[in-house]
């Protein structure tokens, strides 16, 4: 999944692994962590479910600098029939460190979200005249 080029996930990506779109986007002292799961189905009774086959979901999360973090969720099939090739994607959520989030409706308005919302204390210090 992390190896799949950026555009199966959104045609106006660039030709690079959906790995390193995430990783750039993080920032360089930004961390991501990978989980794949069950895309939010599986719930309540495990017994209501058995013998039930749930979409699979990769979900990328990313912790940049400022405290702020985006998640990025793709559907790739089911359990039973996983499909990398042809990912989905379901949600891109940006949140702020003051706990605002911005839900996104495609992967490439990301890095415009990105840009746009800089965390507020270094904002703040461009604003200030220098003290003394």
């Amino acid at each position: 999944m992390k190896r799949a080029e950026a555009r199966q996930f959104d045609s106006l990506l660039p030709r690079v692994t959906f790995e390193y779109f995430v990783r750039y986007e993080a920032g360089a002292n930004g961390r991501v962590t990978w989980e794949v799961k069950d895309c939010g189905e599986q719930a309540g009774d495990p017994q209501a479910g058995a013998g039930r086959d749930f979409p699979l979901c990769v979900q990328a999360t990313a912790s940049m600098a400022g405290g702020r973090l985006f998640l990025v969720s793709a559907s790739v099939g089911t359990f039973r029939s996983p499909d990398f090739a042809n990912p989905v994607v379901r949600d891109v959520v940006v949140v702020e460190p003051t706990g605002e989030s911005e839900q996104l409706r495609t992967l490439s308005d990301l890095p415009a979200a990105l840009q746009k919302k800089k965390p507020w204390s270094r904002d703040l210090r461009d604003l200030l005249p220098p003290l003394g």
